[in-house]
């Protein structure tokens, strides 16, 4: 007994480690069966995602969509009067809107190569013209030129019968 009272100290020390020690492997324990689930739980899902193969799945949806589009051009293009009925009414509906479209642009256009034309007369420069012209008026080119063209013979002919 001596014996105890004189190391009760490490007794009580001892005591507690145990008492932490069997509190800390219940921990671990349940700790290792929360893993353990988990683990199960994600091999279950890995299994389950495994039956979709996600290209094949993607290739499915893309065969669907062609065979549907193949379908409908095969309606579309094999009836006739579907067709004629399109074409008419594409006609009837978009052209009064071309007319529009290039009856208001067709104005500005001719404005823009006015502009561009009167440009170049004050510009005087033959050469500078035909290398501007070039440069940054490819489409409009041959217009200007014919323009320009038309007026020098135009200036040179009253310049001649004024002599």
């Amino acid at each position: 007994m001596k014996f105890l009272f004189e190391n009760w100290f490490a007794i009580f020390v001892l005591a507690a480690y145990c008492f932490v020690f069997i509190i800390q492997t219940g921990q671990i324990r349940k700790l290792q069966s929360s893993i353990d689930s988990m683990k199960s739980v994600n091999d279950a899902m890995a299994n389950y995602m495994n039956v979709f193969d996600a290209k094949k799945v993607d290739d499915y949806v893309k065969m669907s969509e062609r065979t549907m589009a193949m379908k409908a051009v095969e309606f579309v293009g094999s009836d006739s009067k579907m067709k004629d009925f399109y074409d008419k009414a594409l006609a009837e509906h978009t052209k009064p809107l071309a007319d529009i479209y290039f009856k208001e642009k067709g104005t500005q256009h001719i404005e823009l190569i006015n502009f561009a034309f009167n440009i170049l007369v004050l510009n005087g420069n033959d050469e500078e013209n035909k290398q501007y012209l070039l440069s940054n008026l490819p489409n409009t080119r041959h217009i200007l030129e014919e323009m320009l063209n038309d007026f020098k013979n135009k200036t040179n002919n009253e310049k001649s019968t004024n002599k």
